[in-house]
């Protein structure tokens, strides 16, 4: 099922608007202590694309923790990361963005075959 992404939007916006009135912007600090971005990215992304191909409403919990299992990453760690870099609002637009990206292609059909490659 492919529901429309204003659900998503709506969550993006709402974050966006409790992290950008934080005002406490931490993203000088020191970030090693953090996910790296891409990783953030990649984890959200997958989430993101689960929650909108589920048959449910929402993720089931065995699958959020397999997806978070499998980029080695706990609750917290996107917490931390979002609180860390969450003062940034430009950074944390263009990392949603990035999200959108990446969530939209894992619905990208695969791409055709060569016809070399064909038996």
């Amino acid at each position: 099922m492919n529901r429309s992404p204003v659900r998503f939007r709506l969550l993006l916006g709402g974050l966006l608007m409790i992290l950008g009135g934080c005002g406490d912007d931490r993203s000088s600090e020191k970030t090693s202590d953090t996910i790296p971005e891409s990783t953030f990215v990649a984890v959200m992304a997958e989430l993101h694309h689960a929650t909108e191909t589920a048959l449910e409403e929402e993720l089931s919990p065995e699958l959020r923790s397999e997806i978070l299992q499998r980029h080695g990453v706990r609750d917290q760690d996107l917490l931390t990361f979002a609180d860390v870099h969450g003062g940034d609002v430009a950074s944390m637009l263009r990392i949603w963005q990035a999200v959108g990206q990446h969530s939209r292609a894992m619905d990208a059909p695969p791409a055709a075959l060569e016809p070399e490659l064909l038996p």
